[in-house]
């Protein structure tokens, strides 16, 4: 048979058809569904109309919708069966004829068959394909057409030749080709594309593994670089169009088999009006052509009625039904009416109408035909221009932007300027010439000129012109369009930037732009943008410009008003204008890539012109630059240069623009320079300052060795100083040297000093020959002083002596004088002789020193001593007889009130005692006499002295003075002429003892008001201290004022208590009063102060304002009286004025009444809140209003969704505000299956989360549905269950594997009962071995996630697949496997079951976590648990710590889709939190798990168990809704409560029996480590993962027997647990290591830090043993090592070896658990590694290798329990503890560094047991109130203790452990700090530091020893580093400076 020619070329050279040859290599769809109609307009879809001759078997085609008829050539035809030969004639590349058509139409009838018809949308077929037809139909029905007729090549990225032309340099164009092993199975396999046929359409293709070669199809060939989306989509295409045809095929069959008796006859008449109609009569030589039209004729009537009656059988439902085997086509939709049609057309007067058209035709009127064939005349003058330039003949390429933008709109302007001129003004006047006759152009009448054809002609005549001014537009777009593509660029251009000197194309560029730095950024001149504007301006122009040329008509009407007319142009929304926009912004962004990437290369150096040259310096300098950090910055600039100037070519062209990089360059350069001289010119100032600090330090040795010494003292300091000048020579040399390499590095760079500079640097070189010369100088010098000064010495000395001796006669003589007439001249000797003693003492000293300065013996001066002794008699009898004969007159006649009485007391006593000792001494002397003379008048005063001491008390008053007159019976008057004697003259005297009892009452009284009067006075300048608070002021603090305030009221009731207040009561009553008033007023005021503080934000906001109208005007009220009062405090801040104000105390009450109803109604308010969104009950007070307060804004809702949704971290918001996904923590992102926007909700945000957990629920549900059909779809595939798992979320491949597994056990024991199971254990251990292949892979951490639970849920159904074989299962109703958890999907949802018990699957998105190991253990807790549930009790897991208690909850839940709420209990919970939780549980559906659930007090049981006892109860009664606590919730099934205890530790509680009673309990004993070890491996991608799981428990059961018992120690889960988990790590970082060594180094790093070092050997022994021959590779901590370093600078410490390792060793805890333990004894170095390591991080966190550290450091022991976790006060209102205020602090912070809490301080039950659910998996803290607090990822607990010995197991095993011991640590390192930390004196004085070091060394170890064996020790915790401590400490007291050691009086 002749090949028909099918293959039609497009002008892309594209082929559009295939050709009509079938090939066995051609893929078929299998299962196609029904191919639905073709989904097109009825317009362009033709009906089909098929006709057939039996007797010739003449088939055509009529399509009559699109007025075509398709005509088949018979010859085509061969002989074949029915279905064959219908496919070969309806094969769309059978040669066919096309009636000619109207030139309008073909184009697009030409390109358009029914292939081109966009088909529904069908499944995407999955490759690769069957070969097979469809199956389990008739084979009739089968595919029998080829599929590649059906290929639609216009969907291919490039021709056939192109793809072949893509490999020829490689050996051939790669591809994947179906390979046929045999006639049953086919797959795909790699090959090479070597040559195409384009006759036959075949390629050719080699085989990559055999070399063989074939032909194959298109449909048949998939290239590597293919889009695998669209060859799909091209695939899908053709087999629906197939479909679609076969289809049609069967149903012309179908139709035509109908019986023809159905069909009544041809009316003869009929076929004989048909005749007549043709013609009159027929040749006879013709009748066979009459007999043959008149069988077609027959033919298609039959036909078209059997369709017909097909076509109304067919809309039967019933009939569909039955005919749906035959794959028919669906019924036709009913008909849409025609658009046009047939009408009856009138009768019409020809004539008539033919003048009435010859009158109204403008175009033939023979008065208009003239005018408007010289309107059109006149456009030919215009008809070539353009409004823009595309041939830019005027400008030089490429041009400045603006340049080209001027000489466009210079253009447009000049031709519309014209058009409007000449053009439109022209035409006006030629209607104006030519029709002047003819029109009225003075109408006046708008009316009548609107319905003449004066009007409909000029309209006409605008038409012509606004189509003219089209024509121009449309050619000037098309210009410019077709212009600005010339400069397009290829898609798969790559341009050279460094050598690119022309366009790739060889056009000059459009544009010069230049690259340049513009202040401290890096961009282009003109901007990028600006381009697109110009080059978009000039398009957009050619519409501005012309919108306003003038039509005509408006202005030949001068007395019509018609207003302006303005020609309609092109529109810019016509699609002309949309696609010329599209290509020339299409053009623009590819012209944009190149500068773009242009300008990438030199954001390298942006640094550069960023860089403020003045800051740069200053930070560098900052530093403490080495010369080596100059050298190397500099070095790295000069580098910078010389890459920027080799950057790229100085001109780089690409299509559209050239980029001119001078600028750049050379300001980059310039400005890199700058900065390499800014640092030369620091370091030259430097060099500078250095040369002359140098000089000057040489100067002043040269200067000062040369002083003349005056006296002994100096010459000793300088001696010294030359002593000291070799050292400070030394050290300036040493300067000098430096200074030397700095000059030597600014030469190396060109940086030369000047001449001055240069000199001063060569002066500084000769300095030191100078210094040493007159050193040598000054030694001669000295010697000559000494010999001087040492003569002196003798002489002084001689004189000395010569004048004591004069000295000693001087105070011979005072045994001589005894005239007490002359006291006043002996009292002025001996004040003399007294200075020239105390003269000669300085003299002796000052002798002595300059004796002991030369060496010389000291001379002793013992008369001096002698002197002294025999001279202080006389000394102290004179002074006294001076003083005493000038006082003892003042005391008896001078004024009594000036006198000071204790004063004459205190002197009275002192001199009678010195004068008794001074008659004794003196008795045979003449001096002794005056002695006793004063001695009888001291004594005969002295009786009168307690009379002044009575009468000179302060205390008197007028009534004291009154009751002294009665006393004495006279009157008694204290006046200022009073004095003693007259008192004595009244007889006082004898009245002395009455007097005396008086003046004491009188000084108690006294005391009293000068207490009085202190307070008053302490009070007077005592005022508030406020600090600004949000526009007003707040009391900062009033402790100080309070503790003030309760002293004095103290003292104040003391007073009023006292006997002697009688005088003042009333004044200290009313003191009282003031300070009772003002303790109530502060009360009242830090009340207020509180509440309002509380209060003020959540009111501040206007949701909350409208949502609490009448409490916000309650408060509006109270903050006003708030900022009135402050702001009078802020005035008159004193704390007693303001007490005393009258309104202050009633206003606070009020306010706080007004408050605390406040506070009711807001707490009413936030439950309504939680009730309407339970999930809310979770959330703080704090916490809900920071959502409720803004309301407008849903991000705010986003940090607390972790708390509402377990599964979700945050939303995701679109611009528009809608939801459209949800996001885990981990990173997984869910899409929403429809969008939640708050704004339809009115933004209320407890509905709109109420609709975001609807459809959360909705779209797990949605995926777990959808993920079931691919799983279905594609699992047999291979690989197809390997992407099917990286193709879903987490949390639904685990249910629907799970749901899979359960079928498939189930069919396999029902099919084939044990034989079936052991056939799905290896289809369970193959999908293993590829599922740890693909962990093993590079995988992304979402997919890491999902694979890892993914093999440890598969393990465990793996390994029960394998016990129920060995149990001999037969049936799916054994009880082995009825007790394993199995997931069916059941009336539209997912039922799991386990026995008896069934839960449906809760739909909560749980993120993509990890899953809990299933042992047999878990299984049995899993069935109690699910029994539990089933009876609507809760679950009671107990065991010792470690045992997977509240893990095996938690997995349950996720199992279930259940949120599952976990939380600490403490003893100091009550059942009010305790029921906030519970409405937060039923209400929402969830789970509860409470921890540590014993720990609660046994009166709070009780309350809880009638609680519990509540809800389950509703439960059980399936209600909706139920009372709790008073309160009607609403209550949603499924909620349950489970709790876990820890029996038989401290502080636990007997659960009381009716609580027991709620819960199943089930014993959690020791976990089988092997196995959860194996597994855990096993999905961290590890091979050999049994063999390391049995060495992991190996080494801890050798370790518990083998090593020492520690508190410290734990070998329990949670150790394992930490070994998979840093393994897990490691083997991610190293996944080619070795996997024995990786093994090795997570055991050796989590648990070696832990170890005594008595211990680490055997460690060490137990791991070679089990490792043998395993060595482990040195860590890499280079960076880390410096950082070190440099943070012991830092802190003065010594990074020892032990420290060092100790302090990694912190850090390798750290990085694998998130709570860690620091133990051992004081001086271990605990709390240095700490800072130390958290400084070292800080610094690499500067080089980007690590993340900064925040330290927060608590004692937990110095606060209550109640300051450290937070408390209610007596209000019930929540107040934050220390710890959780910074613990929530650093959760809510965003940023990445990281937050250590370090608690430092000895670590009990009281406390510790709070923090479980922190240092478990969990992370979370729970406080008291019910508030959950999440950890952060950055954040760590570290607790700093000695010992653990009261910790419990459950505390132990939560934390990481490293053991610091003093020992080790040893006492030198804390000896080398303490000498750094000396005074500078020292560190000066490296001799006396070396002293110290010899000294320590000597003696420390010795006594160490010492007080070992001999000694007794007080304290059992006192170590050898703690007694050196204390050694250094005393020793640091002794310490004096070391430069004055020699100094001071011997």
């Amino acid at each position: 048979m002749k090949k028909p020619q099918g293959i039609r070329k497009t002008m892309s050279g594209r082929r559009t058809a295939g050709p009509s040859s079938s090939s066995a290599d051609s893929p078929s769809a299998e299962g196609v569904p029904r191919p639905a109609t073709v989904g097109v307009s009825p317009t362009y879809l033709p009906s089909l109309d098929v006709t057939m001759s039996s007797s010739r078997g003449t088939l055509s085609r009529s399509l009559t919708g699109s007025k075509r008829k398709f005509e088949v050539d018979p010859k085509l035809i061969k002989p074949m069966s029915p279905s064959e030969g219908i496919g070969s004639l309806l094969s769309p590349s059978a040669s066919i004829r096309t009636a000619p058509r109207n030139s309008k139409m073909s184009n697009f009838a030409s390109h358009r068959t029914y292939r081109h018809t966009s088909p529904r949308a069908s499944p995407e077929p999955e490759m690769p394909f069957s070969d097979a037809n469809v199956k389990g139909k008739d084979p009739a029905l089968a595919h029998f057409l080829p599929l590649e007729e059906f290929d639609d090549e216009e969907l291919d990225s490039m021709t056939p030749q192109e793809w072949v032309n893509l490999g020829r340099d490689s050996g051939g164009t790669p591809a994947l080709s179906k390979f046929h092993f045999d006639d049953s199975f086919s797959d795909w396999a790699p090959c090479r594309v070597l040559d195409y046929n384009d006759e036959k359409s075949e390629f050719l293709i080699q085989w990559n593994d055999n070399a063989n070669q074939k032909w194959v199809k298109r449909l048949n060939l998939l290239f590597d670089d293919e889009d695998r989306d669209q060859w799909k989509k091209r695939l899908q295409y053709a087999v629906t169009l197939r479909g679609e045809a076969e289809a049609r095929m069967r149903l012309w069959l179908y139709i035509n088999d109908m019986p023809d008796h159905l069909v009544a006859p041809v009316d003869e008449d009929q076929v004989d009006r048909i005749l007549s109609l043709v013609a009159a009569e027929f040749p006879v030589a013709h009748l066979h052509v009459i007999e043959k039209a008149i069988s077609e004729m027959t033919a298609m009537y039959t036909y078209g009625v059997k369709r017909s009656i097909f076509t109304y059988m067919y809309a039967s439902p019933v009939e569909q039904g039955r005919l749906s085997a035959l794959n028919l086509p669906p019924p036709e939709p009913p008909a849409v009416p025609p658009l046009v049609g047939t009408v009856e057309i009138p009768t019409h007067n020809f004539p008539r109408e033919r003048r009435y058209i010859a009158e109204n035709l403008f175009f033939t009127h023979y008065l208009l035909y003239g005018t408007i064939y010289s309107i059109v005349g006149r456009w030919e003058a215009f008809a070539e221009n353009l409004l823009v330039d595309t041939d830019l003949a005027e400008i030089s390429l490429p041009c400045e932007l603006e340049t080209f933008r001027s000489h466009q709109l210079d253009i447009v302007s000049k031709t519309v300027e014209k058009l409007k001129n000449d053009w439109s003004v022209n035409i006006t006047a030629t209607i104006q010439n030519d029709l002047d006759d003819h029109f009225n152009f003075y109408e006046d009448d708008v009316a009548r000129y609107r319905a003449s054809r004066m009007s409909r002609f000029f309209r006409t005549i605008n038409l012509i012109m606004s189509h003219q001014l089209r024509s121009l537009m449309t050619r000037s777009l098309d210009s410019y369009i077709r212009f600005i593509e010339t400069y397009d660029v290829r898609q798969d251009t790559i341009v050279d930037l460094v050598k690119a000197a022309t366009s790739l194309s060889g056009n000059v560029p459009l544009f010069v732009i230049k690259l340049c730095g513009h202040g401290s950024k890096i961009a282009f001149e003109p901007l990028l943008e600006e381009v697109v504007e110009v080059v978009q301006g000039v398009f957009n122009n050619i519409f501005a410009y012309t919108d306003d040329i003038p039509g005509v008509g408006d202005k030949l009407f001068p007395l019509l008003n018609l207003g302006d007319f303005h020609l309609r142009t092109i529109q810019p929304d016509e699609d002309i204008v949309f696609q010329g926009k599209r290509i020339i912004d299409g053009v623009l962004t590819r012209n944009m890539e190149g500068p773009t990437a242009l300008k990438a290369l030199y954001d390298d150096f942006a640094y550069i012109s960023e860089t403020d040259i003045a800051t740069f310096v200053e930070e560098f300098v900052a530093r403490d630059p080495s010369l080596e950090d100059y050298s190397n910055e500099v070095e790295r600039l000069y580098t910078d240069i010389e890459r920027i100037k080799t950057r790229s070519l100085n001109e780089v062209s690409f299509e559209l623009l050239k980029v001119e990089c001078y600028e750049i360059k050379a300001s980059l350069c310039q400005k890199a320079g700058d900065l390499a001289a800014a640092l030369m010119n620091t370091l030259m100032a430097s060099t500078k300052a250095g040369i002359a600090a140098v000089n000057e330090g040489f100067q002043q040795i040269f200067e000062q060795v040369q002083v003349e010494p005056q006296n002994a003292e100096e010459l000793q300091q300088l001696k010294q100083y030359i002593d000291r000048c070799a050292g400070l020579i030394n050290e300036l040399k040493a300067r000098f040297d430096h200074i030397t390499d700095s000059v030597a590095l600014l030469s190396k760079f060109g940086f030369m000093p000047d001449q001055a500079d240069f000199e001063s640097y060569w002066s500084t070189y000769s300095w030191p020959q100078r210094v040493y010369q007159v050193l040598d100088d000054s030694e001669f010098k000295y010697k000559e002083n000494r010999n001087r000064f040492q003569q002196e010495l003798r002489e002084s000395t001689q004189q000395l002596t010569d004048d004591i001796a004069q000295m000693q006669h001087e105070v011979d003589l005072f045994t001589n004088l005894a005239d007490e007439a002359k006291v006043e001249e002996y009292y002025e000797k001996v004040k003399r002789l007294n200075d020239k003693i105390r003269e000669n003492k300085e003299r002796r000293d000052l002798y002595n020193r300059r004796e002991a300065l030369f060496g010389i013996p000291t001379t002793q001066y013992s008369q001096i001593t002698e002197i002294v002794k025999n001279f202080e008699p006389y000394q102290q009898l004179w002074t006294i007889v001076y003083e005493f004969s000038q006082q003892y007159p003042q005391w008896h006649e001078g004024a009594f009130q000036t006198l000071d009485a204790e004063l004459i007391d205190s002197n009275v006593q002192n001199w009678t005692k010195t004068m008794h000792k001074l008659c004794k001494t003196l008795k045979d002397e003449p001096p002794g006499q005056v002695a006793l003379n004063v001695k009888e008048k001291l004594e005969g005063f002295r009786p009168f002295v307690p009379l002044v001491h009575a009468l000179r008390n302060p205390g008197l008053r007028d009534r004291h003075w009154k009751r002294i007159s009665a006393i004495c019976g006279k009157p008694v008057k204290m006046a200022e002429d009073t004095t003693f004697n007259k008192l004595l003259a009244l007889n006082l005297h004898e009245h002395m003892a009455e007097i005396q009892e008086l003046s004491e009452y009188a000084s108690k009284e006294y005391r009293l008001e000068k207490q009085m009067e202190k307070m008053q006075l302490e009070w007077k300048n005592v005022q508030f201290e406020l600090a600004p608070h949000a526009g007003t002021h707040m009391l900062k603090s009033v402790d100080d004022i309070q503790q003030l305030l309760d002293d004095h009221i103290i003292k104040t009731q003391t007073m009023l208590g006292s006997p002697y207040v009688k005088a003042i009561e009333l004044q200290v009553k009313q003191w009282e009063g003031k300070l009772l008033r003002l303790q109530s007023i502060l009360d009242e005021w830090l009340k207020c102060q509180g509440v309002w503080h509380y209060l003020e934000p959540i009111f501040s906001s206007a949701d909350i304002q409208k949502s609490m109208p009448g409490e916000a005007q309650r408060f509006a009220q109270v903050n006003s009286m708030w900022l009135t009062c402050m702001e009078s405090t802020v005035k008159n801040p004193y704390v007693l004025q303001r007490s005393q104000e009258e309104r202050l105390l009633p206003n606070f009450i009020e306010a706080n009444k007004m408050l605390d109803g406040i506070l009711k109604q807001l707490h009413q308010f936030l439950e309504t809140k939680r009730t309407a969104f339970p999930r809310f009950y979770f959330l703080s007070n704090e916490e809900l209003l920071e959502i409720l307060a803004e309301t407008k804004d849903p991000l705010l809702v986003q940090p607390h969704m972790k708390k509402c949704f377990e599964g979700i971290n945050r939303l995701r918001f679109e611009q528009n505000l809608d939801i459209t996904a949800m996001y885990s923590a981990e990173g997984e992102e869910v899409p929403f299956v429809k969008s939640v926007n708050p704004a339809d909700h009115s933004n209320s945000v407890e509905q709109w989360l109420t609709t975001v957990e609807t459809v959360m629920i909705e779209t797990v549900k949605g995926q777990i549905r959808s993920s079931m059909e691919a799983y279905a779809a594609g699992v047999l595939e291979q690989g197809g269950r390997e992407r099917w798992m990286l193709s879903w979320p987490g949390q639904v491949v685990l249910a629907v594997s799970q749901m899979y597994w359960t079928r498939d056990v189930e069919s396999a024991l029902s099919s084939d009962g044990l034989r079936g199971l052991q056939a799905y254990e290896d289809t369970l251990n193959r999908q293993m071995t590829a599922l740890i292949e693909l962990v093993r892979g590079d995988l992304k951490k979402v997919q890491r996630c999902t694979l890892e639970a993914c093999v440890v849920i598969e393990v465990h159904s793996r390994d029960i697949v394998t016990e129920m074989i060995k149990d001999d299962v037969q049936d799916a109703t054994s009880f082995a496997w009825l007790a394993q958890l199995r997931y069916y999907w059941d009336r539209n949802t997912v039922k799991v079951r386990q026995i008896n018990a069934e839960v449906e699957y809760g739909f909560e998105y749980l993120g993509n976590t990890g899953r809990l190991v299933i042992t047999p253990l878990t299984d049995r807790c899993y069935r109690t648990l699910m029994g539990a549930v089933h009876l609507n009790l809760g679950g009671a897991p107990e065991g010792p710590a470690g045992t997977g208690k509240t893990e095996t909850t938690k997995d349950l839940a996720k199992a279930l889709a259940k949120q599952c709420v976990v939380y600490n209990c403490s003893d100091q919970i009550s059942y009010r939190e305790m029921a906030k939780l519970f409405k937060g549980l039923a209400s929402s559906g969830a789970w509860a798990c409470f921890d540590e659930f014993n720990r609660i007090e046994i009166q709070v049981l009780s309350v809880i168990a009638q609680q519990v006892a509540t809800i389950q109860i509703a439960v059980a009664e399936h209600r909706s809704e139920f009372i709790f606590e008073g309160q009607q919730l609403k209550l949603k099934s499924g909620c349950s409560v489970f709790i876990t205890m820890n029996p038989g530790y401290a502080g636990r509680a007997e659960l009381p029996d009716n609580l027991k009673a709620l819960f199943r309990p089930v014993a959690m004993m020791v976990p089988n480590y092997a196995m959860i070890a194996e597994i855990s491996l096993f999905s961290f991608g590890f091979l050999v993962g049994r063999v390391l799981a049995r060495k992991i428990v190996a080494t801890y059961k050798l370790c518990s027997e083998q090593l020492s018992s520690q508190d410290h120690y734990d070998y329990g889960m949670r150790a394992v647990k930490s070994v998979l988990t840093a393994a897990g790590a490691l083997k991610r970082r190293y996944p080619t290591q070795d996997e024995q060594v990786i093994m090795l180094r997570a055991i050796i790093d989590v648990n070696l830090a832990k170890f005594l070092s008595q211990d680490i050997e055997l460690f060490q022994g137990i791991l070679s043993d089990l490792f043998p021959g395993v060595t482990l590779p040195k860590a890499d901590y280079a960076a880390m090592n410096v950082a070190l370093e440099e943070a012991c600078a830092h802190y003065k410490l010594q990074l020892s070896e032990n420290f060092h390792n100790k302090t990694l060793q912190v850090y390798e805890m750290l990085c694998v658990r998130h709570g860690v333990m620091v133990v051992g004894y004081s001086f271990s170095g605990k709390t240095s590694s700490l800072n130390v390591l958290s400084r070292a991080l800080t610094t690499l966190a500067g080089q980007g290798l690590e993340q900064k550290t925040h330290l927060f450091c608590i004692n937990p022991k110095s606060i209550t329990m109640g300051q450290l976790y937070g408390q209610n006060d007596v209000s019930l209102e929540w107040n934050d503890g220390v710890l959780s205020r910074i613990f929530r602090n650093c959760a809510h912070e965003n940023t990445p560094d990281r937050k250590w809490l370090v608690l430092d301080g000895p670590v009990d039950a009281i406390w510790i047991e709070n923090m479980n659910t922190v240092l478990d998996d969990n992370k979370k803290l729970c406080l008291v109130n019910g508030d959950i607090i999440a950890m952060s990822g950055s954040m760590s607990m570290i607790f700093e203790v000695q010992d653990l010995a009261v910790a419990s197991p459950a505390t132990v095993s939560r934390c990481g452990m490293i053991y610091l011991e003093p020992e080790a640590m040893g006492w030198r390192p804390l000896f080398q700090s303490w000498l750094q930390a000396l005074p500078e004196q020292w560190a000066a004085s490296p001799k006396a530091a070396e002293i110290l070091k010899t000294l320590f060394e000597w003696l420390i170890d010795p006594s160490l020893e010492f007080t070992r064996k001999q000694c007794k020790k007080t304290m059992a915790s006192v170590n050898d580093v703690t007694l050196v401590a204390g050694t250094l400490k005393l020793l640091r007291t002794f310490l004096a400076d070391p430069r004055e050691a020699t100094t001071g009086e011997h």
